[in-house]
């Protein structure tokens, strides 16, 4: 989906830039350079024969499926952000405040570039830190090159690495849109926007209409731990996940846990401030008619005025049923479903961290006390892969 101001048309990001203007819908394209990435492992398999072992091809499969798929969602979220909040309705006579909540979302997404630069540095930088360790204390090593110093070999050395982080970058911009969408999600919940958006309590579905937003959040949230355990089986190596990369991918799963409590949280305050605005405006009504009934029942004679006391009696008794309707009224946002999805997917991707930091503790620690060298030399071997 591209934002259009005027006769010129916004990309909010390269990918998107890019992806738009391929005559291909983007899923297939994700698709199709999935296969040329594995396919282009598979051509480095034949020419050396190092890497012609069932665990790197598999390794390998699994970062090209895990580009596709951040590809894939770079694009899938960003389009899914765009139409979510575009199609909130807005009460009448408020109805343009929907394309200056674009604009602001928007506006966030792109000019807010040292934040997204910090997010970018934040994933990447630790990885290349332990890079410049690795070369200061062992000097230049190339994995398959020194298995077989040949030209394919460095070849496949700089490919593999250029995929590793690419595929972090990639990681950083689905933690951007994470950013943005919970950004997003605070500008709904704010003036002007937050008074005038059309929520109706009585809905079949109980979520005040607001249910897109609830599967855009669980359907990102779902992704989001997919990619997690994509990125566990991509970087495993026989040792397990080195330790460093297990505490990144842990402190990225809790971002994910976060990001859906918080998100939902935002979005139930939401209807719930809804429902506030309703039952202050329920009691204004009862008041106005307290006063008017009071003012009746002061008079000398109120009997002329039986009709009027009656209308008045009718329509406080009304009011207060509907009050007490609407103060009973719980919104269904975390349902059974919703529970099941968020769980499953989160439980699984915790409990690949969990058992692959406690086999790379294990081995790391038997390697050390037999021989320190050995766990030295293994270790920077595996660096980022």
């Amino acid at each position: 989906m591209k934002m259009a101001i005027g006769k010129e048309v916004h990309y909010w990001n390269w990918i998107e830039r890019v992806f738009n203007r391929i005559p291909i819908p983007y899923s297939l394209v994700s698709f199709f350079l999935t296969i040329i990435l594995a396919l282009i492992y598979e051509v480095f398999s034949i020419k050396i024969k190092g890497f012609d072992w069932g665990f790197n091809k598999f390794d390998s499969f699994v970062l090209s499926v895990l580009i596709g798929f951040l590809i894939l969602g770079n694009i899938l979220f960003l389009d899914r952000m765009k139409s979510t909040f575009g199609k909130i309705t807005f009460l009448p006579g408020d109805q343009n405040l929907g394309n200056d909540l674009l604009y602001k979302i928007q506006k966030n997404f792109t000019s807010s570039k040292l934040y997204h630069f910090a997010v970018i540095a934040l994933v990447l930088v630790p990885f290349l830190g332990i890079k410049s360790i690795d070369f200061s204390k062992v000097g230049f090593d190339i994995f398959y090159y020194n298995e077989e110093p040949t030209y394919w070999a460095i070849v496949l050395d700089l490919y593999d690495n250029f995929l590793n982080f690419f595929s972090l970058y990639l990681l950083a911009n689905i933690l951007w849109i994470a950013i943005n969408i919970s950004w997003a999600i605070n500008i709904v919940s704010e003036e002007p926007f937050r008074s005038s958006i059309e929520i109706d309590l009585f809905t079949a579905d109980k979520t005040g209409g607001l249910k897109p937003f609830k599967n855009f959040i669980l359907l990102f949230t779902i992704y989001y731990f997919v990619i997690v355990v994509l990125a566990v089986v991509s970087w495993l190596t026989p040792m397990g996940l080195p330790v460093y990369q297990t505490i990144f991918l842990f402190m990225i799963w809790i971002i994910g846990v976060i990001f859906f409590i918080c998100s939902l949280y935002k979005i139930r305050n939401l209807f719930n401030g809804k429902i506030e605005t309703e039952v202050n405006r329920i009691n204004a009504l009862c008041r106005k008619k307290t006063k008017q009934l009071s003012d009746i029942l002061s008079r000398d004679s109120p009997e002329e005025d039986e009709k009027r006391l009656n209308q008045l009696s009718s329509a406080l008794d009304i009011l207060h049923k509907e009050r007490d309707r609407v103060l009973e009224f719980h919104a269904r946002f975390i349902d059974v479903q919703t529970i099941f999805f968020f769980l499953s997917s989160a439980s699984s991707s915790f409990e690949l961290i969990r058992k692959n930091l406690e086999v790379a503790t294990q081995i790391n620690a038997s390697i050390a006390s037999l021989h320190p060298l050995i766990s030295q030399s293994m270790i920077s071997s595996h660096i980022l892969h």
